[in-house]
């Protein structure tokens, strides 16, 4: 009975590869919330949530598939469950569109390529910079519903961390410390994958 599970698990997991190097897209992201708007907005194929742990290379007890539908699934990230799910796309176009209508949106990144700018050339944040870049992040996910740093809010997050660790640690500080430790641990990066490694 055992060799008989073990071998439907086996042909399920070969028919589910089959799937996924049939699909005509070269690339995946997992998303969710506002960013996965951005996805369907530009043609993001949203893949079926029984590929995703193969996909994710995770186990299927680490995710939670959805009543609702067929894309959307639950997994954990820091102690909280999040709802996500996974788009393929044809280009790395596509990707950078979204990065560019995200950046496009947050109005604040204007003034972070600004500070990013001092970084360059070797100036420090200035505390004030700091919180700054964090109140907006920390907004664009509880307000906002992002729930994925996108590359340039992943970057000026931690260059923000670096500058509140250098800093004479008041309460105020350590308040900005404790949330931006907190967006870094349940904001993944959003990031490009081939679909075929």
């Amino acid at each position: 009975m055992a060799k008989k599970i073990i071998n439907e698990k086996n042909g399920i997991q070969s028919i589910i590869q089959s799937d996924i190097e049939q699909m005509d897209f070269h690339f995946w992201v997992e998303a969710s919330g506002a960013i996965e708007r951005y996805f369907k907005k530009y043609n993001g194929y949203p893949m079926p949530n029984l590929l995703a742990p193969k996909i994710l290379n995770i186990s299927h007890s680490a995710i939670r598939m959805s009543n609702q539908d067929e894309v959307h699934y639950e997994r954990q990230i820091s102690d909280e469950w999040f709802e996500k799910m996974i788009f393929g796309i044809k280009s790395e176009e596509i990707y950078n569109i979204v990065i560019a209508a995200v950046e496009d949106y947050s109005k604040f990144m204007e003034e972070v390529n600004t500070i990013k700018e001092y970084a360059d050339n070797g100036l420090k944040y200035s505390l004030k910079q700091a919180f700054y870049i964090i109140e907006n992040i920390l907004r664009a996910y509880e307000e906002d519903c992002f729930n994925e740093l996108i590359p340039s809010w992943n970057v000026a997050l931690h260059d923000a961390l670096n500058t509140l660790l250098r800093a004479n640690r008041t309460r105020t500080v350590e308040d900005y410390i404790d949330y931006c430790n907190y967006l870094i641990e349940v904001m993944p990066v959003l990031q490009l994958h081939p679909l075929i490694s």
